[in-house]
């Protein structure tokens, strides 16, 4: 059945026998409304239907959108990979090149910028995720994986969790008296940083399992890169596995701008 009303523009909010349908238009008119303001939720959305609709309180209708909601997102993802595939795109390596056409198409016998990319680096604790242990009832598993190669995995930036600790340890070992002035003017900006303190400050509440994002921005919008931060706050593990991204994708030729870019230059 949900095929056939698929064909008529709506889906059903149940795989077998739905009673309830949303609108292809309507779906997609929520999901531009959340691009530009992510506080909206499914829940006042169905809300919003409720009174349009002169309609009792039906607790079962935010579910039943975001079900729907879900399958609309599966739809425009399926879509957008058989373009990709008839456009001969599916190299992850085409796709990051193509996220910005004024820093990354490049013409035939152009004269090249330097840098040729321009970007900025920061985190922000907004997206939090609060921990099952602090939830009431049943948690509910998603095994699904969303394939985005701007999305880096815990896994991937866990990789690089002791390269401070084992900075710091080199940089003892050098006992190098060379650029005694840099390091003092480094020092002194770190300590009026609150970002830049040690990496044993920047730990978060257990409350939260996601404590925010990190993420990277070309200067004309588009994402590059980004994590989550696990139970914590802006550790330098975070940038540091950014930037090695950003140097296999787009080599050395990278202009990044980071509100504690001091602390980071002595990683």
């Amino acid at each position: 059945m949900n095929e056939a009303m698929a064909f008529g523009g709506a889906i059903g909010a149940t795989p077998d026998t739905p009673q309830v349908a949303f609108t292809f238009n309507f779906l997609e008119t929520y999901r531009q409304l959340h691009r530009v303001c992510p506080r909206l939720s499914l829940e006042g959305v169905s809300k919003a239907l409720l009174h349009l609709h002169k309609w009792p309180r039906k607790l079962h209708l935010a579910r039943q959108l975001s079900g729907a909601y879900d399958a609309y997102l599966a739809i425009l993802r399926l879509v957008e990979l058989d373009v990709r595939g008839a456009l001969h795109q599916n190299d992850i390596q085409i796709q990051a090149e193509q996220l910005c056409a004024p820093c990354m198409y490049k013409l035939d016998n152009e004269t090249s910028l330097r840098p040729s990319i321009l970007a900025c680096m920061d985190g922000n604790n907004s997206l939090k995720l609060i921990d099952d242990t602090f939830k009431s009832g049943q948690p509910r598993r998603d095994s699904r994986q969303l394939k985005m190669f701007r999305f880096l995995e815990p896994e991937e930036v866990d990789l690089y969790k002791d390269d401070v600790a084992n900075a710091q340890a080199a940089r003892r070992a050098k006992s190098s008296k060379k650029r005694v002035k840099m390091k003092q003017d480094l020092n002194k900006c770190i300590d009026q940083w609150r970002n830049a303190g040690p990496e044993a400050r920047k730990k978060m509440v257990e409350l939260f399992t996601i404590s925010g994002i990190f993420i990277t921005l070309c200067h004309h919008g588009p994402v590059l890169v980004m994590c989550d931060m696990i139970r914590s706050g802006e550790l330098m593990k975070y940038p540091i596995v950014q930037v090695n991204y950003l140097i296999d994708k787009y080599g050395m030729d990278i202009g990044l701008a980071y509100d504690i870019m001091c602390a980071f230059m002595k990683t």
